[in-house]
């Protein structure tokens, strides 16, 4: 196992309108800023979010299918920071494909940590696909559980037992 060179950055949650591209848009802005060398791919297909705001940029090579999957990887050990905007409803797809291309292989050969964007929501799709990927994913990622006080009110998530795998070894952030 190589040392860590790179981190990849990215959010596969089931859902749409939590804030996942945008938080990446902050991203960018911020390591542009920053002056942090970073690289950035968008596989939303219907959206392009990245690479609509930000192509000079944000690659575009769009994800429908588990196939999709390896242009990205093979891509992926080239900058210090790496970004990936999946497509949303695209969690079980993505992590079938990261078993399927036995993605954690090809990161430890090119010294790449996983993060993982959880966002925390009252919704039941989100709350399901978060914790499947906490699940499959376990301890070969590290996680950022956002939560948005102003999208969801509720208390809802903080009482399921995806919040208490977070709180168990993760990192919060408050929107």
């Amino acid at each position: 196992m190589s040392k860590t060179q790179t981190r990849l950055i990215t959010s596969f949650q089931s859902t749409g309108r939590m804030g996942r591209s945008t938080l990446q848009q902050a991203l960018i802005s911020w390591f542009a800023y920053a002056g942090v060398e970073f690289s950035a791919v968008d596989t939303d297909g219907e959206h392009k979010t990245l690479s609509s705001w930000y192509p000079d940029i944000a690659a575009f090579h769009p994800y429908r299918r588990e196939d999709d999957l390896l242009p990205c990887l093979n891509q992926t050990g080239t900058a210090p920071v790496e970004l990936i905007d999946f497509p949303a409803q695209a969690t079980q797809s993505v992590l079938a494909a990261f078993n399927h291309f036995n993605a954690f292989a090809i990161f430890a050969d090119k010294g790449i940590r996983l993060t993982a964007f959880i966002f925390a929501s009252d919704e039941r799709a989100a709350m399901t696909s978060g914790a499947q990927i906490v699940s499959t994913l376990g301890k070969r990622a590290d996680y950022i559980v956002v939560t948005n006080p102003a999208r969801f009110t509720s208390q809802v998530f903080f009482a399921s037992k995806l919040a208490e795998m977070s709180y168990n070894r993760k990192l919060w952030m408050t929107g």
